[in-house]
C-alpha cells in the first residue's frame, strides 16, 4: 500500500503539529483509493477534543461531522487519520490502537522540539486483527 500525498499537504500537517505543539495535533485524510494507493485529495485540520490532548487526541465531534459532510458534498472518501506525537516515537500507543478503525490509515508524526527540530514520519493500517506498517508515504 502506499499514500499519496503532495508537498503542500505534508507541510500543512507538519506545521499543523507545529502550532499545537506540546499538545497533540490531529486532522482527516479525504480522497480516493486507486488500486493500493491512497490518494490523498484533501487534508481537514481538526480539534483535538481529548480532556488529556498533551498524551492522546479526541476528533471533535463537530468538526467530525463538517469532515464528513464536506467529503461526501466532493465525493471523496475517508482515508486516513493523522496525529502528532510530541516528543515522542512514532509507534501507537495502546490507546492509538483501540481506537484505530478498519480499513484506514493512521499517520503518525513525532515532533521534537527540545533541542531543535526534529520529525519522523509512519503509518500504520488495521486490518484482520493484525497493524500493519509496510505502507510507503510517497511525496509529490
Amino acid at each position: 500500500m502506499k499514500i499519496i500525498l503532495a508537498k503542500d499537504q505534508l507541510k500543512f500537517v507538519i506545521n499543523h503539529g507545529i502550532d499545537e505543539y506540546p499538545k497533540e495535533a490531529c486532522g482527516i485524510f479525504g480522497g480516493t483509493i486507486k488500486e493500493d494507493k491512497f490518494i490523498i485529495e484533501k487534508v481537514y485540520k481538526v480539534k483535538n477534543a481529548s480532556l488529556t490532548p498533551y498524551n492522546s487526541y479526541l476528533i471533535d465531534p463537530l468538526d467530525e461531522l463538517y469532515v464528513f459532510r464536506d467529503m461526501e458534498k466532493n465525493r471523496l472518501k475517508m482515508l486516513g487519520v493523522y496525529h502528532t506525537h510530541p516528543e515522542k516515537g512514532v509507534y501507537p500507543s495502546l490507546d492509538d490502537i483501540n481506537h484505530m478503525l478498519k480499513d484506514i490509515f493512521y499517520l503518525i508524526i513525532s515532533i521534537k522540539l527540545k533541542d531543535g527540530l526534529f520529525l519522523d514520519i509512519k503509518s500504520y493500517i488495521w486490518n484482520n486483527n493484525i497493524l500493519n506498517d509496510n505502507i510507503s508515504i510517497v511525496v509529490i
